[in-house]
């Protein structure tokens, strides 16, 4: 197989048919169809379920996809960064985002960048911590804007400041809107949307205040699901404090949490002793200037 074919095969995925495809390709139907059919040949596996109109993807296509994926993301990377040598200053950059790392002050502390390399552009992989930290892992990402907690003896890493995790609803859920904190009692008592990798912790956090961990009203895997579930009445998120910047505040109350012990970091981080891009270097080096 080589690129060509796996080029072709993930824009059938992407687009959902052949005759798609084909138009996205800028070619013809039938040899589109004969490299998929010779791909499937050497692969020996089936990797689209055809049905009259569409086509859709295998569990063995779904794995392929992945991996073809990989390696046209690196493919494009080596051709980057051998552009990089005769023009420094262009470039890819890589990089990981948590969707609660995506607040005013990390933005912010981006745009010197922008500024000083208008020729490097972004490729944004978007994911939890957990999710980036094995993309990391598989090089598909150099950089990557993660939260604590997270295991990180393998990372060099950039903290940024600490910050409490805050309660946000309608403010019908709260017996005393104005009241800048909420305890753990009063927040068991409320129908709770929570990011799922925060389950644990807030677990622990009830009990060591006495309280009997709550049933969980909505457990979601992105803190804008959980904003967004609030924002609408469906109950009280609890988030990063900085992520409350993204919602509309007329009717919702934010609140720290009194007696938890659970505080969070966005963190720049890097996989010890690999390779960066000349691109992903200035980032990080400019990004550590703005600190």
């Amino acid at each position: 197989m080589n690129l060509k074919q796996m080029k072709y095969f993930v824009t059938i995925a992407d687009e959902g048919s052949i005759s798609a495809a084909a138009r996205v390709l800028h070619i013809s139907q039938p040899p589109l169809s004969q490299q998929l059919h010779l791909l499937e040949e050497e692969l020996r596996a089936r990797l689209f379920v055809r049905g009259s109109r569409s086509v859709t993807l295998t569990d063995a296509g779904r794995l392929f996809y992945q991996h073809a994926q990989n390696i046209l993301d690196l493919s494009e990377r080596a051709v980057k960064d051998l552009q990089q040598f005769e023009n420094e200053n262009r470039g890819s950059l890589r990089i990981g985002m948590v969707s609660s790392s995506e607040v005013p002050y990390v933005l912010e502390k981006m745009f010197p960048f922008r500024e000083k390399y208008p020729h490097i552009d972004f490729r944004i992989y978007e994911g939890n911590t957990y999710q980036l930290l094995d993309w990391m892992k598989e090089d598909r990402i150099e950089l990557a804007f993660v939260r604590t907690p997270f295991a990180d003896e393998n990372y060099d890493c950039v903290f940024l400041e600490e910050e409490t995790m805050a309660a946000v609803g309608k403010i019908q859920y709260f017996q005393d809107p104005e009241a800048p904190e909420i305890s753990m009692a009063s927040l068991a008592e409320m129908p709770l949307i929570i990011y799922r990798r925060w389950e644990a912790i807030l677990n622990h956090s009830f009990r060591e205040a006495g309280v009997p961990v709550p049933e969980y009203y909505c457990v979601c895997d992105d803190v804008r699901t959980s904003l967004a579930w609030a924002d609408c009445g469906y109950g009280t998120a609890i988030v990063p404090a900085s992520a409350c910047a993204a919602i509309r505040p007329e009717g919702i109350s934010v609140k720290c949490l009194a007696d938890a012990q659970v505080k969070t970091r966005i963190t720049l981080i890097q996989k010890k002793g690999a390779y960066l891009s000349d691109a992903a270097v200035k980032f990080r080096n400019n990004f550590q200037e703005q600190m």
